[in-house]
């Protein structure tokens, strides 16, 4: 057909023809189109669409979804992939990943989230996880080893790191001046051996309270020997307060006669006199202190222990003698019984030291 009507067509501002003959303003997924000077202009985009690309006659319209990874919540939203193994936008409100390359964390994950897995984990406040900060409360500094642990440059004071398991994220959180269960040094316990209550450690050293001894008495147990580290505690290792001499004494079960369970110390007696008959002298200061004046004699009761170093008295009921030896193995002051096994006197006998 001949071509009467020349040209018809203006392209600044045909829809169908925008810029030149053909060219057709695409509202797939906008809610409307204008040209204007040669130029596609939208009205507005459809739900889950954006116009990106609007260079030169802009004729693709809403062409971004935002459901894609590279306009992922609207236009230039990429996520991230360098440290990442995948990643998606299929909520068109966030970026998801599928997983992080080793070493790194999706750390910063709000929403579009597109720095992706950003966060290195061998750094002292991500330390092998997102947020696993080394604590410093009581080091002088820290770093991630390997990004597998938590190392503390030195502890402060008192502290130690006893609890070092990887991740090892408390640092030195232990004060061993005054844990009862590391007591001056990492897992240096307090024995509770005749302790009252629960163990204290004051100073690095064990300091608890006593319990009560053995009856008929009941005295206290003494704490006399406070081991530091790295030596053991020992606890309240005096069997009473009525130790020998100047040091501590261990107190041993006499087993029989009645009173059964009764306990003497290592002890001596008063005096100790090197000669028999000083020993006389003192022998028979003691034993009025501790025998009845009347009714007792130097029997036969103690004479299969007693030997010629040795002098004794008995007891009314010829049952038990005390003996005192200047000499020998036997030197020093004991109790015997009708069968001359030893036993333990009464702690109050104010013969014994």
């Amino acid at each position: 057909m001949p071509d009467l009507d020349g040209c018809e067509t203006s392209t600044l501002s045909s829809v169908t023809n925008c810029g030149g003959c053909g060219i057709h303003c695409d509202t797939g997924t906008s809610t409307g189109a204008v040209c204007v000077a040669g130029k596609c202009v939208y009205t507005g985009c459809s739900a889950g669409f954006v116009d990106c690309d609007t260079t030169g006659i802009n004729s693709n319209g809403c062409e971004s979804p935002t459901t894609s990874t590279t306009s992922c919540t609207g236009c230039g939203r990429v996520c991230d992939t360098t440290n990442s193994t995948g990643a998606s936008c299929s909520t068109g409100t966030t970026c998801t990943y599928s997983g992080c390359k080793a070493g790194f964390g999706n750390c910063t994950a709000t929403a579009p989230d597109l720095a992706g897995c950003e966060t290195p984990l061998n750094t002292a406040s991500n330390c092998t996880g997102c947020g696993l900060a080394c604590d410093t409360t009581h080091s002088t500094g820290a770093a991630c080893a390997a990004g597998t642990s938590c190392t503390y440059t030195a502890c402060n004071g008192a502290f130690k790191n006893c609890g070092a398991t990887a991740p090892d994220l408390d640092g030195c959180e232990t004060d061993t001046a005054s844990t009862a269960t590391a007591c001056g040094a990492c897992g240096r316990l307090c024995s509770s051996t005749n302790v009252s209550g629960s163990t204290t450690c004051a100073g690095g050293v064990c300091t608890s309270a006593c319990a009560n001894g053995p009856p008929p008495t009941s005295t206290p147990h003494a704490n006399c020997n406070k081991p530091v580290s790295p030596t053991a505690d020992d606890g309240c290792e005096c069997d009473g307060t009525g130790c020998c001499g100047a040091a501590c004494q261990t107190a041993h079960s006499n087993g029989s006669p009645s009173p059964v369970g009764q306990t003497y110390y290592d002890c001596v007696a008063k005096g100790n006199p090197a000669t028999g008959a000083g020993y006389s002298v003192t022998m028979a200061n003691e034993a009025a202190a501790a025998w009845p004046a009347t009714g007792t004699t130097f029997g036969s009761t103690c004479s299969a222990t007693v030997t010629s170093n040795c002098q004794f008295k008995e007891n009314t009921a010829h049952t038990i003698c005390v003996a005192w030896c200047y000499s020998g193995t036997l030197a020093g002051h004991m109790y015997v019984d009708s069968t001359d096994s030893c036993f333990c006197p009464q702690l109050t006998d104010p013969t014994w030291n």
